[in-house]
């Protein structure tokens, strides 16, 4: 019997530096209103996820690489974000989350149905969808505990054209987890 290797998989949009700068900057003007669990999550992770695919084996690369060539629309793809705050909203915190605005959030769940629809066409299966309207963010902390919750939304402004789609495969460990990039197609 051959067993095919499953891999965890997710697509994002990848950060410019500028930026990953920015949200760094922001992160630090917020960081003393923080839980004293908070554990950061390393610049390199950074991105914005349209759709977590969840374990799939090789045998699905070829069809996921389709939809996401099928993406391309040669049109720019903005991309601006207006807060800090935590995350996920209409849930206790547990993340700390760099917010796009409502516009760049439909914009993006826009393109999420259309690689959704796709995938499926290629005969892609995977967990659950987001029910609900799409909040485009980018996790920047994570903690388990909210003794000493304060406040935090800081407001702020960045702008990026996206241009690419990436797969990204997770790696999980004890340390945290670790991104490869698997594939890479223009928007």
């Amino acid at each position: 019997m051959i067993r095919l290797m499953e891999r965890r998989l997710f697509i994002a949009i990848p950060l410019p530096e500028t930026t990953i700068q920015m949200l760094d900057a922001v992160l630090g003007d917020v960081d003393a209103s923080l839980p004293r669990s908070v554990r950061l999550v390393p610049q390199e992770l950074w991105h914005i996820t349209v759709l977590f695919l969840g374990d799939q084996d090789d045998e699905s690369l070829p069809g996921i690489d389709a939809a996401l060539r099928s993406m391309y629309a040669g049109k720019e793809l903005p991309i601006e974000f207006e807060r800090v705050t935590y995350g996920p909203p209409g849930r206790p915190p547990r993340m700390v989350w760099a917010t796009t605005t409502e516009e760049t959030s439909a914009h993006i769940g826009a393109l999420k149905q259309r690689l959704e629809t796709e995938l499926a066409r290629n005969g892609i299966e995977w967990g659950h969808s987001e029910h609900g309207s799409f909040t485009g963010h980018v996790t920047l902390a994570r903690f388990e505990s909210r003794d000493g919750l304060q406040p935090v939304d800081e407001r702020m402004s960045e702008q990026f054209i996206a241009r690419d789609l990436v797969l990204f495969e997770s790696h999980l460990s004890p340390e945290g987890p670790t991104y490869q990039e698997l594939l890479r197609a223009p928007l």
